[in-house]
C-alpha cells in the first residue's frame, strides 16, 4: 500500500489491508517520521531520517538558491500489539558531499527591479551546476528484545567514485545467534562500469568458491559529468556541450532583449547501443 496528503492536507491511505498511519510532526511542521499499524496491532516505526541540502547552481555570482529538507525515513522498530516483542534497526551516518546533479549552461532574463543583484535587469548566462549534500544512514545492526541473536552489517573499503565522509562499501552481513556467528554473506565490488558495482556474493563462513554468486555487466556507463548521456544516464550521441534540450521562452514585450530566447541545444534521446552499456546481463549462481 501507500499513503499521501491530498491538496487540502488530509492524509489518504491506499492499502489492500487494514493499515493506519500516524504522522510524527516536528515543532516546525516537518515530518520527523511515521508509524504504521496493521490489522493485528503490529507497529512499524519509521523514525530515523536522512536529510538533503541542495544548491541550485551559480546565479550571476549573487544568488544561490538552496533547500534543506528531510528526504527519507528508515525503519527503526517493529513491535507486536502489546510491545512484548520488538525488532530494532540501528544505523550509522555517512555524508555524500558536493555530488553534482548536472552541469550545463543556461540563460536567464532577470525581471526589472529585481531585489537581487543591485536591481539590475540583465540577460545572462547563469546556471553552471547543481550540487547535493546528503546526510544518509547505513544499516549497522538488527537485533531484538527477546534473545541475543542479531544481524550485523560490516562496512568495507571507502568508495572512490564519490566525495563524502564514511562512504563505505558493504563488506559482510553476519548472522550471530548470540554466542557465535552462524552464517555470513561477503560482498565484493569493482568499478568496471564507472560506478561502484556488485561483482560477487559469497555465502558461508568459509567463503567457499562453490557458494559464490557472480554478476556480469556489459561495458561502462558515461562519466557522471559527461554530456553524452540520455535522460536516464546511459550513453547516447550528443555532439553538443550541453545537457539541456532546446526550448524557447517568450518574455514580456518592451524589454531590452528579444522577446523570444532559445535555451539549450543538447540531445538527451536514447541510443540503442549506448543503452546496453553498464547494465547487468548475466548472474552465475553456485551449483
Amino acid at each position: 500500500g501507500k499513503f499521501h496528503f491530498d491538496w487540502n492536507g488530509n492524509l489518504v491511505v491506499d492499502a489492500n489491508s487494514d493499515v493506519s498511519v500516524e504522522i510524527v510532526w516536528s515543532s516546525s511542521d516537518k515530518i520527523n517520521g511515521f508509524i504504521l499499524t496493521d490489522g493485528f496491532g503490529n507497529k512499524y516505526k519509521f523514525l530515523s531520517v536522512e536529510s538533503s541540502y541542495t544548491v541550485a547552481g551559480d546565479f550571476a555570482f549573487c544568488l544561490s538558491p538552496s533547500q534543506n529538507f528531510i528526504s527519507a525515513w528508515h525503519l527503526t522498530e517493529i513491535s507486536n500489539y502489546d510491545d512484548s516483542r520488538k525488532i530494532f534497526f540501528e544505523y550509522e551516518n555517512y555524508t555524500l558531499e558536493d555530488f553534482e546533479i548536472f552541469r550545463s549552461t543556461m540563460k536567464r532574463y532577470r525581471i526589472t527591479n529585481s531585489p537581487y543583484c543591485n536591481n539590475n535587469p540583465v540577460f545572462e548566462t547563469v546556471l553552471r551546476g547543481s550540487t547535493l549534500k546528503y546526510t544518509g544512514l547505513r544499516l549497522k545492526r538488527i537485533y531484538n528484545n527477546i534473545d541475543p541473536s542479531e544481524v550485523n552489517f560490516i562496512p568495507g573499503a571507502l568508495r572512490t567514485d564519490l566525495n563524502g565522509v564514511d562512504l563505505f562499501t558493504l563488506k559482510d552481513i553476519i548472522i550471530n545467534n548470540g554466542y557465535s556467528d552462524i552464517d555470513k554473506y561477503t560482498f565484493a565490488h569493482n568499478y568496471n562500469t564507472g560506478r561502484l558495482t556488485l561483482s560477487t556474493i559469497e555465502k558461508g563462513l568459509n567463503n567457499a568458491e562453490t557458494l559464490k554468486t557472480k554478476f556480469h555487466y556489459s561495458g561502462a556507463l558515461p562519466a557522471r559529468d559527461s554530456k553524452e548521456q540520455d535522460h536516464w544516464g546511459y550513453k547516447n550521441i550528443n555532439p553538443t556541450n550541453d545537457l539541456f534540450e532546446p526550448h524557447q521562452v517568450t518574455f514580456a514585450s518592451g524589454g531590452t532583449y528579444s522577446a523570444t530566447q532559445t535555451f539549450g541545444n543538447g540531445n538527451r534521446s536514447p541510443d540503442f547501443e549506448g543503452s546496453k552499456l553498464g547494465v547487468l546481463y548475466k548472474i552465475e549462481h553456485p551449483t
